[in-house]
């Protein structure tokens, strides 16, 4: 009895000095205690419990292996669903992954009761170390929800605890000016879009249902927030337009998942979640209640590249102060992010589905020789220029010493 109250005890005590200060930079970055913070998660927590296949814990492997971020809720959000939320709260504040608390519908209340009883729900969570950001109402324009109580809930959230952004996920439909009346009632936007399919492109609403349909609804909400909130995308690893027997079960391989998360990077996301990882598992990964297969696969190897602790985390953080402009001949297809950091330039470059071609970069200074990071190569530099050779839906990240 005493040992339990003791742990009780220490647990509100770490709540009460370990709640995680968050702020938005002029650059619509996060700052998360102090430090810049690219979200790198799932959208749909594993279970608080979760193990590794060969029986390790299973939410220490995730972040080791790069997550920092993980969507935490119920829906609909009822009190006999908190303990098992809070428990994935625990666990998460426990490897220090950051929580997105989803608080859905109850982000919108329309009368006295409701109210009271965000206001608890805030009250209860809003010191959790683990709490980085709210989600609200989830795809709300799509759903013709009412915005004032919409926006009453935001109002109450940030009177309660203005210390942490709320976030508004819509889906890929809508038009920019609808989407930015909703835009209203958030810190920070973002769009869920799964192009990966059979036949390719069901969730595209865009002409473009090709892949590089993520790129493009990046674009679009930088344009919904006129570029004054941050985006997160929410990319794919199953969702309900590729579960059978109504579909056939296809899922990103590495290479579509890692044109996919560097394009929404090169294009403005400052953060990026995979939906789906609890969706159509094999009998294995079933009783674990998380689709590892997926994980070892395809999702650890992409967050290897970018991850906190990785080369390139300092590069996809930096401000735009150390922005460098390069610009592409040799295809019209070719999307750039270029930083300078620690010394050293970096080139993200992203090609979409046009044919293949001989693409160079310009901007760079002086001649040598560019590393291409993963690819174990080298390219020259010549007079500030590199030229390589880009394939449909590739990517290349380049650096090159001053």
């Amino acid at each position: 009895m005493k040992a339990a109250f003791l742990a009780t005890l220490l647990l509100a005590l770490a709540y009460s000095v370990q709640a995680a200060s968050v702020i938005i930079d002029k650059d619509n970055r996060w700052i998360v205690d102090g430090k810049p913070y690219f979200a790198l998660g799932l959208s749909g927590a594993p279970p608080a419990d979760l193990k590794t296949p060969d029986g390790k814990d299973g939410w220490a492997e995730l972040a080791s292996g790069g997550v920092n971020w993980m969507r935490i809720g119920a829906f609909p959000w009822e009190p006999s669903a908190e303990p098992t939320v809070r428990a994935q709260m625990d666990a998460a504040a426990r490897v220090g992954i950051g929580g997105m608390l989803a608080i859905w519908d109850l982000s919108a209340p329309t009368n006295a009761d409701e109210e009271a009883e965000l206001r608890q729900t805030i009250e209860r969570f809003k010191d959790h170390p683990a709490l980085v950001a709210y989600k609200d109402v989830d795809e709300p324009a799509w759903g013709k929800r009412p915005i004032p109580p919409i926006v009453k809930g935001y109002e109450i959230i940030k009177q309660l605890d203005p210390g942490h952004p709320v976030i508004m996920v819509n889906a890929p439909r809508n038009t920019i000016e609808e989407l930015r009346r909703y835009a209203v009632a958030c810190d920070g936007s973002g769009v869920d879009i799964y192009p990966v399919s059979v036949p390719m492109g069901k969730h595209s609403d865009l002409p473009n249902k090709q892949m590089s349909v993520v790129g493009d609804y990046t674009k679009r909400m930088v344009q919904v927030v006129n570029n004054k909130k941050p985006l997160l995308l929410v990319l794919q690893i199953t969702f309900s337009g590729t579960v059978p027997p109504k579909n056939i079960l296809v899922r990103p391989t590495f290479d579509q998942q890692q044109y996919m998360t560097y394009q929404a990077i090169i294009d403005g996301a400052k953060g990026i979640m995979w939906f789906g990882g609890y969706i159509v598992l094999n009998d294995r990964d079933q009783k674990l209640g998380f689709n590892w297969t997926y994980w070892y696969d395809v999702l650890k190897p992409v967050l290897k590249e970018l991850g906190a602790g990785s080369e390139l985390y300092p590069v996809i953080t930096a401000p735009s102060a150390d922005d460098v402009k390069i610009t592409v001949d040799g295809a019209n297809d070719v999307e750039v992010l270029a930083r300078k950091v620690n010394g050293k330039t970096y080139i993200l470059a992203a090609k979409r589905e046009g044919p293949t071609a001989t693409v160079r970069l310009k901007g760079l200074t002086g001649n040598g020789e560019a590393d291409v990071v993963y690819e174990k190569r080298k390219v020259p530099v010549r007079w500030g220029v590199i030229e390589d050779e880009f394939k449909p839906n590739s990517v290349h990240v380049y650096r090159v010493a001053e």
